[in-house]
């Protein structure tokens, strides 16, 4: 009987909170609604059977106590320094609760939504619906666009709203218009002598030590394609012929298959062959892969966080700060504050469109996510010239834009405010910002007349690029780590802390190649874009490693 009373008082309770939910003020979520669509033909609605998949993206808890704790993790004074939280601890103290996780699930069934999965960290809710039942759920209108180009697509015609009561903060998968770009640039070639960077070249001229390989550490990549693992096993039976190939872990999110590689096939390719070229030792790549949409670039995102595999992770796929949604925007920093937090350092391209990173919007100065993201490695593009036997002669800053060659991104972010560590490593000058958001923070060789020799759909080509740069970084983390690891020392986590305190220090003149020759990411005519100076700018960050002295000096911190 006493079992029976308890049943009872728990349904009676769910009877009362149900009906609180759904009587609830309304609030109107952060924007949703893709900027282009302002451009665009509404020609109706959806079909109302139609079914959709969402993500259901919950806010984090103590977002206070949460960025504190990441600017504790990365303070060398602070008694917790480098004592990064596991995925469960940030979970235990960040994550959306059981309770709050509860009650958007409710609500989701009350509007007769299928509540699929819940992520390990309760960030994502998984559902799915008609159109009718979305579009009722959310106060809005599932509507198709024709767009300019004669395209069809489908988004919200009306800013969402939801119940007060509830921690929801992001709703994806209601548009199919958003689709990431990867900053790749191909050069043709009909000299058989004319293979480009090798990964012999490439240390040689950044000066990797040998004995420093990427032993023991686990690397991965996050791509919207997929690839041909027979490429990958030629770059690595061409060049390492000595060693056990790196072995490949592919990770599917979102429905993903490794099959039927498209365009971006080359990308994949590129990624991980690089990440090969300066670390053929390492224990593991992990290859995330999910579709590109919104939904699948979030939901993969927070499949990385929740895994915790590996602390050095490339992304050279993007999309200008203006084409994103703010939605969209604060729940990828909610997750790249997980990565920061567990000690994982994401290193992303910065763009190929030079100053402009809207290709439609050539004259205007912006920025790309996720590079422009604060708990991001923001990673921009060179010009390298070595001598006859490879070792380094100079840099300048990516720019072939008057020729359609591309150019490294860089600039300031409409979006996020300077984080701490930037603030306090610059200094007034010109272009730089002391509030905004200053990308990128490092660079390496992107032109494609000096690019490098991937292997791709069976054949050799060169390519340039900051998706070359951003996996090539992300491989130079991988061994610093493996030189701490070496000293008894965990992973150094997010670097750029710690690159912004050796920038301001004494000892940025031995650790970097200081890129100061006043080349620009900008174009001609105008005369836009922002120009390489002494020290930090906003063409090529703090310039490009000086690999021996820099991975020595990052291993003591």
């Amino acid at each position: 009987m006493r079992e029976r009373k308890t049943l009872l008082s728990a349904l009676l309770l769910q009877s009362l909170v149900v009906p609180a939910i759904a009587n609830a003020e309304l609030i109107t979520l952060e924007s949703h609604i893709p900027k282009n669509l302002m451009e665009a033909e509404n020609i109706g609605p959806l079909e109302a059977r139609q079914e959709l998949e969402i993500s259901i993206l919950l806010d984090l808890n103590h977002k206070e106590d949460l960025d504190k704790t990441i600017t504790d993790l990365y303070d060398p004074k602070s008694p917790i320094y480098n004592q990064f939280l596991s995925s469960e601890e940030f979970m235990q103290r960040f994550s959306p609760t059981e309770e709050q996780v509860s009650d958007v699930t409710q609500f989701l069934q009350d509007n007769g939504l299928t509540v699929r999965t819940v992520d390990a960290n309760r960030m994502i809710v998984h559902a799915s619906g008609s159109i009718a039942n979305v579009s009722a759920a959310f106060h809005t209108t599932i509507s198709q666009y024709r767009l300019h180009d004669s395209r069809i697509v489908y988004a919200p015609s009306r800013e969402l709203q939801v119940p007060s009561g509830l921690s929801i903060m992001s709703v994806q998968g209601l548009e199919n218009m958003s689709r990431l770009r990867n900053h790749m640039r191909r050069r043709d070639t009909t000299r058989d002598d004319d293979m480009g960077l090798t990964p012999a070249t490439i240390r040689t001229a950044y000066e990797i030590p040998e004995h420093l390989q990427g032993s023991g550490q686990i690397a991965a990549v996050v791509e919207f394609d997929a690839y041909y693992p027979s490429d990958i096993a030629e770059y690595n039976q061409t060049f390492y012929p000595n060693l056990p190939p790196v072995p490949l872990e592919n990770i599917y999110v979102d429905g993903a298959t490794n099959t039927n590689p498209g365009k971006g096939s080359v990308e994949v390719a590129l990624d991980i062959e690089l990440m090969i070229a300066l670390a053929p030792k390492l224990a593991k790549i992990l290859v995330y892969e999910a579709p590109n949409t919104n939904k699948g670039g979030l939901d993969m995102y927070n499949q990385v966080a929740i895994d915790n595999r590996s602390k050095s992770i490339s992304t050279s796929w993007g999309l200008s700060e203006n084409l994103i949604t703010r939605a969209y925007l604060r729940a990828e920093a909610n997750i790249f504050k997980q990565f920061a937090a567990q000690g994982q350092a994401l290193y992303a391209a910065s763009g190929d469109n030079g100053a402009y990173d809207d290709a439609d919007s050539p004259k205007k100065l912006i920025v790309d996510d996720p590079s422009a993201q604060p708990y991001v490695v923001s990673v921009g593009g060179t010009r390298l010239t070595t001598d006859a036997d490879g070792s380094y002669v100079s840099e300048s800053t990516w720019n072939g834009l008057n020729h359609n060659g591309g150019g490294g991104g860089g600039g300031l972010s409409a979006v996020w405010a300077i984080p701490s560590w930037q603030k306090k490593a610059l200094k007034p000058g010109l272009q730089k910002s002391l509030t905004r958001r200053n990308v990128p923070d490092v660079s390496l060789n992107s032109d494609p007349e000096t690019g490098y020799a991937v292997y791709s759909s069976s054949q050799w080509i060169i390519v340039g690029g900051t998706s070359c740069a951003a996996p090539l970084w992300a491989a130079f983390g991988a061994l610093v780590n493996e030189q701490r690891a070496e000293k008894g020392r965990g992973p150094m986590g997010l670097p750029t802390p710690i690159l912004y305190n050796i920038g301001a220090s004494t000892s940025y003149a031995h650790t970097f190649h200081d890129i100061a020759d006043g080349s620009s990411n900008g174009n001609a005519k105008p005369p836009l874009g922002y120009h390489a100076v002494k020290g930090y700018d906003n063409a090529t960050g703090w310039g490009t490693f000086r690999g021996a002295d820099l991975i020595n000096e990052l291993s003591t911190k």
